[in-house]
């Protein structure tokens, strides 16, 4: 039976927004690098986890990583300015988004997420204006795929789990939604998921 969908969530990176650590690392440290390790000690559950939960800042991640040595100021601030830039919007995730709000969905976004890259988005990125609403990871201190993240979603708007479509990246954080009662996949490219909106849900979008 095809379930009725009224909301669809989207989270933001690589799903909205391009998200690559390993262009970020090359493009910040440049070439000549063990750029594994690099990866390893600037995504770390030291820093950036931290940073998600909203417990600690941008200024304060580069701190951390000055005062540990893994780089410099003056790397550490390039390094935030490489991820700001390289996170453009993904091949037709904008229109999806928009024509889902256009056939009257409601369109909501589900993120771990760092507060100045959510004001970056505000700022820069008129695709924000396309959400009804936004759950945050730094803002409520809970990140996928613990069920808090997604009962605040719920409640807050209060949907249905049911009536709802969640999509990410990340087959353990769909693997959370499901827990919770949503619809959900893992998304790969915004033209899969408009063809299993319509085969698997039967959302039909201009």
């Amino acid at each position: 039976m095809t379930p009725t969908i009224r909301n669809i969530v989207f989270d933001i990176g690589n799903v909205v927004v391009r998200w690559d650590p390993d262009w970020i690392i090359r493009q910040t440290f440049g070439e000549g690098h063990d750029h594994e390790a690099l990866r390893a000690g600037v995504f770390s559950r030291d820093v950036w986890l931290p940073l998600n939960l909203g417990q600690i800042s941008v200024p304060d991640a580069k701190d951390r990583y000055v005062s540990s040595g893994l780089m410099q100021a003056d790397v550490a601030d390039r390094l935030f300015a490489v991820v700001l830039e390289s996170m453009s919007p993904l091949p037709g995730s904008v229109d999806l988004m928009q024509d889902a709000l256009d056939a009257g969905y409601r369109v909501f976004a589900l993120s771990d997420n760092v507060h100045e890259f959510v004001a970056y988005y505000k700022a820069h990125h008129p695709w924000w204006q396309l959400f009804e609403g936004a759950v945050i990871s730094a803002e409520i201190g809970e990140v996928k795929p613990n069920p808090g993240i997604y009962k605040h979603l719920l409640s807050t708007w209060s949907l249905t789990p049911s009536e709802t479509l969640f999509m990410d990246d990340v087959a353990a954080n769909v693997a959370g939604a499901h827990a919770m009662g949503l619809h959900a996949f893992q998304f790969s490219t915004a033209h899969d998921a408009r063809a299993r909106f319509t085969q698997d849900y039967g959302i039909l979008l201009g």
